[in-house]
């Protein structure tokens, strides 16, 4: 794949200094959600493709030029945090990047659906005091799950030159899709991005979103990377007296994600059983196992009938590692895995009819992960979380 078309690098350089003035744009028509399907982001099941320490990129995540190449939970490099509060008292902040840069792409660092998308806006122009004019100009309105709480958060990003062109109300899109370039539309006084941060489907912001945006402006900041909380991420903060639930915690910590999200994983895909050798049913007969394997994965990775939990594992665990399993991806990717093949997918039915990335599977999961916690004895360490 051409990187060129998907990742925008910088040399070091001086960081501008852009204030921004920014508000509400006049309401604007509605947007009708564009039908009821969903984008199926493939990526391919490994890839050579690295981002190498000091690259910094913007973009990425499947657009129109193409599937996304890279770890979309690397962080964006070369923020600088103009406004930690917006100048206009919205619940948001203003930032540069690549030292106010304009085509510079903003990505976001977490899966999201589009809500609301206002393209086309040609303005520009300087907000001076007691200039009655404000405006966001070119945004994308999404809504994302914060994955350290699993609160539920609206963003607005604002003042574009270029909105992505694949973003369209009712698509969800993974970690990584960039939203825009950095610009100048609406009322601003360099070129920059604004993030607002609401309650989902409100104009104000709650204590709790507001620390979710003061985390967010913070990462930004620091280049962190973003998904789990640190301690899942680690796979640590867990013990367990059962071999298997022992199993699933020391994988889980090679990986970098939270054991509870595999066992969860586990739990649906057998039934509830959480056996080895559960046999797939209608669409899925001829596959096994704590996946549901199938008999080219069962060969790849040395997964069979009549293997112990402890011993699947070590198989379960080099598929989740070739498909492109990422530290701190939550359940969520980590399913879209195992149903879809990597962590792009999961957008359309499997032969039985289960969209990975639908919030009836996501109850469900999240309903096994619970018994799941339970059967395999998965309780927080001292001092875990």
């Amino acid at each position: 794949p051409d990187l060129r078309k998907r990742l925008l690098m910088s040399s070091a350089g001086p960081q501008a200094v852009a204030n921004n003035l920014s508000g509400w744009a006049a309401a604007s028509a509605p947007v009708q959600a564009a039908g009821n399907w969903f984008l199926n982001a493939l990526m391919p099941p490994a890839t050579a493709a690295t981002i190498a320490p000091g690259m910094r990129f913007y973009g990425g995540g499947r657009d129109a030029e193409g599937p996304f190449t890279g770890d979309g939970y690397s962080p964006l490099q070369g923020v600088q945090i103009t406004s930690a509060v917006d100048a206009s008292g919205e619940p948001g902040f203003d930032m540069v990047i690549e030292g106010g840069r304009r085509g510079a792409r903003l990505a976001w660092p977490t899966s999201f659906e589009v809500l609301r998308v206002v393209r086309g806006s040609r303005a520009e122009f300087r907000r001076d005091k007691g200039d009655p004019r404000r405006g966001y100009g070119n945004l994308v309105e999404i809504r994302f799950t914060d994955p350290t709480t699993g609160r539920k958060v609206d963003v607005l990003s604002a003042h574009h030159d270029e909105i992505n062109p694949a973003l369209q109300p009712g698509r969800r899109f993974g970690p990584g899709t960039w939203l825009g370039t950095q610009g100048r539309t609406g009322s601003t006084t360099g070129a920059h991005v604004s993030l607002d941060f609401f309650d989902p489907g409100a104009k104000t912001a709650s204590g709790a979103t507001l620390q979710i945006r003061n985390r967010f402006r913070d990462g930004f900041a620091r280049g962190d990377r973003f998904g789990a909380p640190q301690a899942q991420q680690r796979g640590t903060g867990f013990m367990s007296r059962d071999r298997r639930g022992q199993a699933v915690i020391a994988s889980a910590r090679r990986m970098g994600v939270n054991p509870l999200d595999l066992a969860a994983i586990f739990s649906f895909e057998t039934g509830g059983t959480l056996n080895p050798n559960e046999p797939g049913r209608g669409a899925a007969a001829g596959r096994v196992g704590l996946i549901q394997a199938g008999p080219n994965e069962m060969r790849a990775y040395g997964i069979r009938p009549g293997q112990t939990f402890e011993q699947q594992m070590k198989g379960v665990e080099r598929y989740f590692i070739s498909r492109g399993v990422r530290p701190g991806m939550g359940l969520e990717d980590l399913y879209a895995i195992v149903n879809g093949g990597n962590p792009r997918a999961g957008f359309t039915p499997d032969g039985n009819g289960v969209v990975a990335r639908s919030p009836e599977t996501l109850q469900r999961l999240r309903i096994h992960r619970e018994q799941a916690r339970r059967r395999l004895g998965l309780m927080p360490s001292r001092g875990g979380s």
